[in-house]
């Protein structure tokens, strides 16, 4: 009866250890000190063997040995088995019919956790080899700069690899890094050997990572899917590290409590930065090409030209551009309309909750003297597949830019093909621009042709290669010009980074003024003087630059430049969800601006005649 309890128990702990690894395996519960899927499949398999050998020393044939001495000798014996000094003979000399009923089916089970016993032993020490090497190379850079990464991801490997090419000598450290993991694949880890990355099995919060010259920087990456998780990490990196200099932290987060917490997280003499990859990518795009938006117009008049617009797929990506469309269009000379398309039957509905005054009727569609111009349609519950959506596409006959958002790489792409062949069916080429993550498909499609070589003209974007580089995530120029035009206003470097508000309206600004230079807004004389000063003024000088500028405008020219940025701030706040109220709530998004140009008081129109000039002396 007694090997049959113990058989029964042993086979319960070794299934329950395994559906417990099992499950933390599946929700990537990988971390912590003692609790780790090794050991507790190590510690799993030891009380299985240990309970299920009881019995044999139970009933060993020399006298005195009592329950006590057999625990002790099967505690002692499971160690050996785990060492593969035990003896396994013990099976046939003591596991028979005369013993138990189940002779045969205890002999294989035992003979099964013989052989995985020293496995996970020699698993473990290799493991903890594997760690012990990565520390000592870490050491060895003692004197070197770091960049680490919190797992070791594509995201993260495109990143390191760039960092690789511009700082050859650095320490690339990828934590979070084990053997096995689903979400570490073989080809990924020969990447990171590549470029002679360090990987730690430790997540990113060990406590290693302080062993470093305090003179040399330290960049935390923290680039994971999990969301929460990066910010959880960001949390305990801020606060262990709160003390030092030389310490910067990019955390990849395009949620609400990411944006909340960037106060909190900037608290102390860490350099925190926030990357939100779905704005980041349509502000880079209205950066270095928005203006073709202009020069793709259609004339509709001999004063006005038409940029027609078509957003398929409402997600992130869809909203924010749809977003950025209603200010960066804001023209002189211009009208916008967009129409957007998603297989939500809510899909208007939620955004005009989240933008509730940039769809309000009262403006939108309209022409109103002094307000925002545009006229924004939403086509909710419409499947891209279907017939009622080609007819839609058809009647939109001056499309000039598509932007193809859907969320998956492959029904992007087919999209994008489909709309093509519609379009040329209504005998336009509007630019079509699909959003495709993978870099090895955009490589491969880029300039793709039908089977009689005619292209189908289609431009990929937001692949990974691209949207991750040094370039991009830690030295983009849009966020330079985004800084300098908030401390013009009054602000600080560290307000600028942790308040988002601060950060998204300074780059709307930055990005619309390259618009209103390109749209001819500015006079050839004040261009010049931009160009002249491009790298900078000393900061006595920065008034006296302002004067001047502002002196070059006939006041026509200023009148006609101080509406059209009243205009983009009113499309602006709109699209950040303000309304108007008399008086300014910023808690409740209500502003009392918000009126068309000619009811501002004169005070606050000359606040859109204001022109950022750069100091040298601006650190980022």
């Amino acid at each position: 009866m007694f090997w049959t309890i113990s058989f029964i128990v042993s086979v319960l702990i070794l299934a329950l250890t395994i559906v417990t690894v099992t499950l933390k395996l599946v929700k990537r519960d990988i971390r912590g000190k003692i609790f780790t899927p090794m050991n507790l499949m190590i510690g799993g398999a030891f009380l299985a063997l240990f309970v299920v050998l009881l019995p044999i020393y139970m009933d060993f044939p020399e006298e005195g040995y009592a329950a006590v001495k057999a625990f002790g000798i099967s505690f002692y014996n499971t160690m050996l088995f785990f060492t593969l000094n035990g003896d396994s003979g013990i099976i046939a000399d003591c596991i028979t019919p005369e013993t138990t009923s189940i002779s045969t089916i205890y002999s294989l089970y035992v003979t099964a956790l013989f052989s995985i016993a020293p496995i996970l032993t020699f698993s473990f020490l290799i493991s903890l080899l594997k760690d012990t090497s990565a520390f000592l190379r870490y050491l060895v850079h003692y004197f070197e700069e770091v960049y680490v990464f919190s797992e070791l991801n594509e995201k993260a490997l495109t990143l390191a690899g760039d960092l690789r090419k511009k700082h050859p000598h650095a320490v690339i450290v990828f934590t979070n890094v084990i053997a096995g993991d689903s979400d570490t694949s073989d080809d990924m880890a020969d990447q990171a050997e590549a470029i002679n990355a360090i990987c730690f099995k430790k997540d990113i919060q060990t406590s290693l990572l302080k062993n470093h010259s305090k003179k040399k920087e330290i960049t935390f990456f923290i680039i994971g899917d999990n969301e929460s998780e990066n910010i959880g990490q960001a949390l305990v990196l801020t606060e262990n590290y709160r003390e030092r200099d030389n310490t910067s932290l990019f955390l990849c987060s395009t949620r609400i409590d990411g944006e909340l917490l960037m106060p909190k997280l900037s608290a102390g003499k860490v350099k925190v930065r926030r990357i939100n990859e779905v704005r980041s990518l349509i502000n880079r795009l209205l950066y270095e090409e928005g203006t073709r938006l202009f020069d793709n117009a259609r004339p509709v008049s001999e004063e006005e030209k038409k940029i027609s617009a078509v957003i398929v797929g409402m997600g992130q990506h869809g909203i924010e551009m749809m977003k950025a469309l209603s200010w960066y269009c804001q023209m002189d000379g211009y009208s916008l309309s967009i129409n957007a398309f998603d297989q939500d039957p809510l899909a208007e509905d939620k955004f005009k909750a989240l933008c509730p005054e940039l769809m309000d009727p009262k403006v939108n569609g309209k022409k109103l003297p002094g307000e925002s111009i545009y006229d924004i349609r939403i086509h909710p519950g419409c499947d891209v597949n279907t017939k009622t959506f080609a007819d839609q596409i058809k009647q939109l006959e001056d499309t000039t830019y598509v932007l193809v958002a859907l969320g998956s790489d492959d029904q992007n792409i087919h999209t994008a093909v489909n709309l093509r062949t519609l379009f040329e069916q209504c005998g336009i080429k509007p630019v079509i621009r699909a959003i495709v993550y993978s870099t090895a498909k955009k490589e491969a499609l880029t300039g793709i042709t039908n089977y009689k070589r005619q292209p189908y003209d289609i431009e990929l974007i937001g692949d990974i290669k691209t949207s991750y580089s040094e370039q991009v995530i830690m030295n983009l120029k849009l966020e330079s010009e985004g800084l300098f035009r908030h401390l013009h206003y009054g602000g600080s470097v560290e307000e600028f980074w942790q308040y988002e508000y601060n950060y998204r309206s300074s780059i709307a600004s930055a990005l619309h003024f390259s618009a209103k230079k390109h749209c001819g807004l500015l006079p050839e004389e004040a261009l010049a003087e931009f160009d002249r000063i491009q790298d900078g003024v000393e900061e006595s000088e920065v008034n006296a630059e302002q004067e001047k500028i502002q002196q070059m405008f006939t006041p026509k020219q200023r009148d006609l430049y101080q509406l059209i940025e009243h205009r983009r701030w009113n499309a602006y706040m709109r699209s950040e969800g303000f309304i108007y109220h008399q008086s300014r709530n910023d808690l409740g998004k209500m502003h009392f601006d918000l009126v068309p140009y000619e009811e501002l008081t004169d005070a606050e129109k000359a606040k859109d005649f204001q022109f950022p000039i750069k100091r040298k002396t601006m650190k980022r």
